[in-house]
């Protein structure tokens, strides 16, 4: 799977790019908020993002917030990395629409049990967008109310 991993501190990307890469994934990276939203804003954009909340340009939360009030898009499964470990802190990542949460110093084997988990919701996802256009590919022309 093609995953997008948004980290400012470059030791931390590099371990956490090298973590998912030895998982199977094609890692694209981005350093700032920025770089990751105009990433997310191309037609081939993955659907899997693990990004840091504290990042310069637009933070992590700012960017979940922008992909969640995209209209009609395909689903996209973002875990939200930060030093943040304080209950109040995964209440207001979680609520501001992260998939899930982890707290540094990141523990690579988690990370990539947590990213088979996103695979696993975005597999099924996928699966129910092609099963309700089956479906609705069966159904009888509507007819225009006169």
């Amino acid at each position: 799977m093609r995953i997008l991993l948004v980290e400012d501190d470059p030791v931390a990307r590099r371990q956490m790019q090298a973590a998912l890469e030895r998982g199977g994934h094609e890692v694209v990276t981005a350093a700032d908020g920025d770089a990751a939203w105009a990433m997310l804003q191309s037609a081939d954009a993955p659907r899997l993002v693990v990004l840091d909340w504290d990042l310069p340009g637009l933070d992590g939360v700012a960017i979940i917030d922008r992909v969640r009030a995209v209209p009609g898009h395909s689903y996209t499964y973002l875990v939200l990395v930060t030093g943040k470990g304080l209950r109040e802190d995964v209440i207001e990542g979680l609520d501001a629409g992260a998939d899930d949460y982890l707290v540094k110093p990141i523990d690579t084997a988690v990370l990539r049990a947590r990213v088979r988990s996103g695979e696993r919701i975005l597999r099924l996802e996928t699966a129910l967008v092609t099963r309700i256009a089956e479906l609705e590919a069966q159904l009888p022309p509507k007819r225009d109310a006169a």
